[in-house]
């Protein structure tokens, strides 16, 4: 029987600097990823577009998770920037992906959490609840013959959503979408001890992005992926109401 993984430590790769917000937006090489509580998130304003976006979504849950990750970058891009939220001109480039002053960044959410990764480089973020699935048939109809043989040694559901987070992570920084990408994206199987904690290589049709899965202690597993490896990976946990 499929169970979910009894119990969660907090895995956060040894690459990453813990540190709190910066004041200033990442530079050169570097990246910050930045996870938070949706209901600790303070509102900001929102330019039209994005507040009618989010009017469009009829499931509850979906919108408020669509408004605090908006809320989540304009307020972080606002203090950076010393902009008011709403006039921030976030743009979208030629692939989909939204992008300002040539800094990329991505959103992820799940459950009551919201995580963002802002870079210079090209980046993308998941988030995934871990939940009872049938796995096997999921990775033998997308997966590569080398993912699907690491799972059927395993038997593990966490490591399913392993492969997922950094497939998908990698296939959001692409920008091109889960559709067009996911059945001929392939991640590396872990190769020995303490693999959880390092860097996994995730190939889109011949491009490598490097990936950095991560467990949370509520059962969410998360990826981060890059084009290239950046100078420092900053990991600010907002998870904690703001005072």
């Amino acid at each position: 029987m499929l169970t979910m993984t009894d119990s969660f430590e907090e895995k956060i790769p040894r690459s990453f600097v813990f540190s709190p917000l910066s004041e200033v937006p990442p530079a050169g090489r570097e990246a910050v990823i930045v996870i938070a509580d949706i209901p600790h998130i303070k509102p900001v304003l929102l330019p039209d577009a994005e507040l009618q976006r989010a009017a469009k979504l009829t499931h509850a849950a979906s919108r408020d998770r669509f408004l605090a990750g908006r809320y989540l970058v304009r307020g972080i891009l606002s203090a950076w920037l010393d902009m008011d939220s709403e006039k921030i001109p976030i743009e979208i480039t030629a692939s989909g992906k939204p992008c300002f002053n040539h800094h990329e960044f991505g959103i992820s959410h799940t459950q009551q959490l919201v995580a963002a990764v802002f870079s210079p480089m090209q980046a993308g973020i998941d988030l995934e609840k871990e939940r009872p699935l049938d796995f096997h048939a999921l990775a033998n109809r997308f997966f590569s013959g080398e993912e699907v043989s690491s799972l059927a040694q395993s038997q593990n559901l966490s490591d399913f959503f392993r492969f997922w987070c950094c497939r998908e992570s990698a296939i959001k920084a692409d920008g091109r979408g889960l559709g067009k990408l996911l059945d001929v994206t392939a991640a590396s199987p872990p190769s020995g001890a303490g693999e959880r904690e390092s860097r996994t290589l995730v190939t889109i049709e011949g491009v490598v992005w490097h990936t950095y899965p991560w467990i949370l202690r509520a059962g969410i597993h998360g990826a981060v992926a890059f084009r290239d490896i950046p100078s420092v990976i900053h990991w600010c946990d907002l998870r904690e109401p703001l005072g």
